[in-house]
């Protein structure tokens, strides 16, 4: 393999001696050497306004014969704002006017602070914001130069967050900073190789472990990682889960005493629980779901055994009620509401029980179109044509 250009995506070859790609919602046309495989020109804009993700490159697709096809609507998801749902899933207010790429919103344990993950218009790099609930006034924490910043999660007394920050090479991994941004970042456990990442996932109550997960190769595992260094100044991640399977999305539940995560061991990711133990072992997993399940977390508002779960099935978010004394009881799994239905492709749980969500605009969740184009090989020739 080989670098042809720098920056672009769903690359087509042409006919016409072109290779047609796409950089945001952009199609570029750019001649191609067949014989040696490399661009023997600068690529040239030939359409605009394709629809993309505010990170990524617009999709289309061309025919052998010229036709053209592509969604219209360019960055759309650039449009979207912060509101507050209800557990019908009703939007009862927005948190503020600010309409922004919004990726997600992390609320803080005492329900005071936001984490917000969006998509920045100049560098198309994640980076991570803050502000007071009450007070709406967005402040950067995280936007290091050429790297991806994300996964916030607070630490208990939300003076500090915990995040993930990777470049294209072998730098990075789980960094700490204040939240008054004295001082500098602190690197938590780094990255062992390329091709690796590692993801904060939960902090216990306690303050003393994070629950992460290691992702390498198409596998993933839950690790616990202590929050202070030993007396050599290191932190040693230890496995949660030692079978074969991936294991995904952990959070201690609010009394430390639980971990909920998300298995593919019956070939399919469901929810499980085991009991979190003081000397940082877990006991036998209890399954929560039995048609699926994802990113599970625990309600606020019940802080002690029954505790209420949400997680995600498809679209919809579903609630169960687990009881752990004196054995381990789960209720049959109640849906509230389908986060498409309401353009809400984010939600995080605030302490009363509601929500606080990233709304997508309604041109983001509209009807799709499709634009085709026919004999779109004689518009290239003509473009470049003109070019000369």
């Amino acid at each position: 393999s080989r670098l042809l250009t720098d920056g672009g995506g769903i690359a087509h070859w042409s006919p016409t001696g072109h290779l047609l790609l796409t950089r945001g919602e952009v199609l570029f046309a750019s001649p191609f050497d067949l014989d040696r495989l490399e661009l023997s020109g600068e690529p040239v804009a030939i359409a605009s306004g394709l629809r993309a993700p505010i990170w990524g490159d617009g999709w289309f697709s061309v025919s052998e014969n010229g036709t053209l096809v592509y969604r219209p609507g360019g960055k759309v998801e650039s449009h979207r704002r912060l509101v507050f749902v209800d557990r019908d899933g009703q939007v009862l207010e927005k948190w503020s006017p600010d309409r922004r790429a919004f990726e997600g919103v992390w609320v803080s344990p005492d329900g005071r602070k936001l984490a917000i993950l969006f998509t920045s218009p100049e560098t198309n790099l994640w980076q991570i914001w803050i502000s007071d609930m009450d007070r709406p006034l967005l402040r950067p924490l995280v936007a290091e130069p050429g790297m991806d910043c994300y996964a916030p999660v607070w630490t208990t007394g939300a003076d500090r967050l915990v995040y993930s920050c990777y470049d294209n090479t072998d730098g990075g991994g789980i960094y700490i900073r204040s939240v008054d941004r004295s001082g500098d970042p602190e690197l938590l456990l780094a990255r062992e190789v390329a091709g690796v990442s590692l993801l904060p996932l939960s902090i216990s109550p306690d303050g003393s472990t994070m629950l992460l997960n290691r992702f390498s190769r198409g596998e993933s595992e839950l690790l616990l990682l202590p929050m202070e260094p030993d007396r050599n100044g290191n932190r040693q991640p230890i496995s949660l889960v030692t079978d074969q399977s991936n294991h995904q999305n952990g959070r201690f539940s609010p009394d430390g005493h639980w971990i909920v995560y998300q298995s593919d061991e019956t070939g399919r990711f469901e929810m499980y629980i085991r009991e979190f133990r003081e000397e940082r072992t877990v006991g036998p997993a209890t399954l929560v779901t039995g048609d699926g399940g994802l990113w599970g977390f625990w309600s606020r508002t019940d802080v002690k055994s029954p505790y209420e779960l949400i997680y995600f099935l498809g679209t919809k978010i579903m609630s169960v009620r687990i009881t752990t004394t004196p054995r381990v009881a789960v209720s049959k799994p109640r849906p509230l509401f389908d986060t498409i239905e309401r353009r809400l492709p984010w939600v995080d749980l605030l302490p009363d029980g509601r929500f606080l969500a990233v709304q997508g605009s309604e041109e983001e969740y509209g009807v799709p179109e499709i634009h085709v184009v026919l004999n779109y090989f004689e518009e290239i020739r003509r473009r470049f044509a003109v070019e000369k």
